[in-house]
């Protein structure tokens, strides 16, 4: 009777984490092509992943253990799959959570597709570094070579910030409102005649 009453809270546990990688697969826009039946298909697949589980449940704190890098979680069996982004029995598994950001995650030489190249763009728009963060990136950067059209984008905003420059530096030169004290001015021209005065 007890093992029947565990094997039900296994399953009701895994029908938790089925729902919740479902929602958040469509979430990210992507079809969910798994039922129920085959997601425990993985699991039993998975047999030393599904008994760590078990063990979870039974010390009744497998969603903290779940939610940590070492908790298991539905994701792609390569990177060629996660590329093909097809969410079916065949091509998912389960993995820790560690694993599994190792092949989601960007490799050298990858590029962002231009929908996520947009979303970084609005959400890193406004924002500054901290000087750490700065120093950083400088160190990471230091003797990466740069291609000719990197060049041609840094020399085109040098020239941008320079020619800023000369024109904030200039505009407010010459100007009554800025120097009183020129040769046209009121206050000027009363100094002069007090001069005159004192001679």
């Amino acid at each position: 009777m007890k093992n029947i009453a565990f094997e039900t809270r296994v399953n009701a546990y895994l029908h938790q984490r089925y729902a919740a990688s479902k929602s958040y697969q469509e979430g990210q826009g992507r079809i969910f092509d798994i039922t129920f039946e085959e997601y425990l298909a993985i699991w039993k697949r998975s047999r030393y992943q599904l008994a760590r589980l078990r063990e979870r449940i039974l010390m009744k704190d497998a969603w903290e253990f779940m939610a940590s890098e070492d908790g298991y979680v539905l994701t792609w069996k390569n990177k060629d799959t996660f590329k093909a982004g097809i969410i079916n029995a065949e091509t998912m598994e389960i993995k820790t959570r560690k694993k599994s950001k190792r092949v989601c995650h960007m490799q050298p030489g990858e590029t962002h597709r231009p929908e996520s190249i947009e979303k970084i763009r609005k959400a890193r728009t406004g924002t500054t570094q901290s000087p750490s963060v700065r120093q950083a990136i400088g160190k990471a950067l230091k003797g990466q070579p740069k291609s000719a059209e990197h060049k041609a984008k840094m020399k085109a905003a040098a020239l941008a910030r320079h020619a800023r420059r000369r024109e904030q530096s200039l505009t407010p030169m010459g100007t009554e409102s800025t120097f009183p004290f020129n040769g046209n001015s009121q206050v000027n021209q009363s100094t002069q005649g007090r001069q005159i005065l004192v001679q």
